[in-house]
């Protein structure tokens, strides 16, 4: 049996992701399945450093405490008004 591992996770609090880090996809050719279905794609690479925080690197987990003090930085960057998160990424 193949033995699978975790490279690497990275943890993004939702109150990074704006409308500008989704990308709309075209919608499923009429020939599909689920014809007309409309995908999306998460522009990681917009997100801020910020909003990246490490939880496995290298096969290794982080120490717990780090990644919650991350978390917690992180958290100075929240707002539950989307239309004022534009400038996050900035």
């Amino acid at each position: 049996m193949e033995r699978k591992s975790v490279e690497s996770m990275i943890f993004v609090p939702k109150y990074f992701f704006v409308p500008d880090l989704v990308e709309r996809r075209k919608p499923l050719a009429e020939s599909a399945h689920r014809a007309g279905w409309v995908g999306c794609n998460i522009l990681f690479e917009k997100i801020p450093a910020q909003g990246r925080i490490p939880i496995i690197e290298n096969r290794i987990a982080l120490e717990k405490d780090g990644v919650l003090n991350r978390v917690k930085q992180a958290q100075k960057f929240q707002t539950n008004d989307i239309s004022a998160r534009g400038w996050l990424l900035e």
